[in-house]
């Protein structure tokens, strides 16, 4: 049966102008490519919902061919395009190592979860890797400072290296270049693991427009809402009124609105060169006063993670799960990451050097009070002969 399955596939997608599937087509726009090896063609499989894999396959591979690849496009936006794939094709070496073959990801085998939340289940731990924007840092890098592009994430199997989500940004772009990081937006959390139909969302995070001042008012107290795919509001990840003083806080509310869990962070200095340095850790902590797991801002690994990270926003995040959570509470720890990030870490790159006025500006820091942060930076050089 598999030569004829895969006579009939090379037949769709080349013969008589037919389209290729659905599923094929979730494939190619997550840059999914066959891995050629020995006498097994091909080493990868691509199974529809239900099947099961040839016999023999205990373990199917994937090998990612250019991470947010984009429909072609000619002059310079193609050639950002092309130079922003490039970045998050290698970014691999930045990710955790999970014991699997360099370049592959773990594929499952059987039957994919699809219920509401099943991408969660059995997950212990889960990893967040933000794609590079190239255009949005050489931007940032000349003088430009207001272009923002919209945010994209990858999300992997934080102890199998399996990418089970991608999050893609959806927001006005006057929006962005006026009021980033505090914009109004739309996180659409799609789930992209092999057999789960194109376009399938496993979540939905609404993000209204904050002001950056002291929580005192709801104006003021950033959050984010988590969207079921049935749509239906199943939890709220909000910093509290006064933002608990000095030490980041963001309560986490389920459908009833009750608080059963609050996210804490280092007390006063998040964010900045620090990032670079240091892991920083984000601990969530039950009604109890009990730590029951961790976000984890993680610093690069190594010195392209470095040169990356320092002139562009590209945040990783290490999410460890409560031992007794829900799939819900699972995606509401996701949704409260996600905030994590625009409330600390989109605020410009650590290093930026304006070529416009040979200026060097350094972000030494992020200070916190009361739901409100202040960047701590320092300027040299430029007309004004520095700060």
């Amino acid at each position: 049966g598999g030569s004829s399955s895969s006579s009939s596939s090379s037949s769709s997608s080349t013969g008589g102008g037919e389209q290729p599937s659905g599923f094929a087509r979730a494939c190619e726009r997550l840059g999914l490519a066959k891995m050629q090896g020995g006498n097994q063609q091909p080493q990868m499989v691509y199974l529809q919902p239900g099947e099961q894999p040839p016999p023999g396959a205990q373990v199917v591979y994937a090998q990612p061919v250019a991470s947010g690849s984009q429909p072609a496009q000619g002059g310079l936006m193609g050639m950002l395009n092309q130079a922003s794939d490039s970045f998050n094709k290698s970014a691999g070496s930045e990710q955790p190592q999970f014991g699997l073959p360099a370049g592959a990801m773990a594929l499952s085998a059987g039957p994919v979860d699809t219920t509401e939340f099943g991408v969660m289940e059995g997950r212990q731990a889960v990893f967040i890797k933000q794609r590079v924007h190239l255009g949005e840092a050489i931007a940032q890098q000349v003088g430009f400072g207001c272009v923002e592009s919209r945010n994209q994430y990858d999300i992997f199997d934080g102890v199998t290296g399996e990418q089970l989500l991608m999050a893609q940004e959806q927001s006005d772009l006057f929006c962005r270049i006026c009021c980033k990081p505090n914009h109004q937006l739309k996180l659409e959390v799609y789930d992209v693991r092999p057999g789960v139909p194109q376009g399938t969302v496993a979540m939905i995070g609404d993000k209204p427009f904050k002001l950056n001042c002291c929580a005192c008012a709801d104006i003021c107290q950033k959050e984010m809402r988590a969207i079921s795919p049935s749509g239906q509001l199943f939890s709220t990840s909000k910093i509290p009124q006064f933002g608990n003083g000095f030490t980041p806080a963001v309560e986490t509310m389920d459908r009833n609105g009750s608080k059963y869990q609050t996210m804490k962070g280092p007390t006063l200095i998040v964010g900045g060169v620090i990032e670079l340095i240091s892991n920083l850790g984000f601990n969530l902590v039950d009604n109890s006063g009990s730590t029951v797991g961790k976000i984890t801002k993680k610093k690069p690994g190594d010195g392209k993670g470095y040169l990356t990270e320092a002139f562009a926003d590209s945040d990783m995040f290490m999410l460890e799960f409560p031992a007794t959570a829900t799939n819900e509470q699972k995606m509401a720890i996701l949704n409260n990451a996600l905030l994590l990030d625009y409330i600390f870490f989109e605020g410009g790159p650590p290093f930026s050097y304006n070529l416009l006025d040979q200026s060097c500006t350094v972000n030494c820091c992020l200070l916190y009070c009361c739901g409100c942060t202040c960047p701590c930076s320092c300027t040299a050089g430029g007309n004004s002969g520095g700060e």
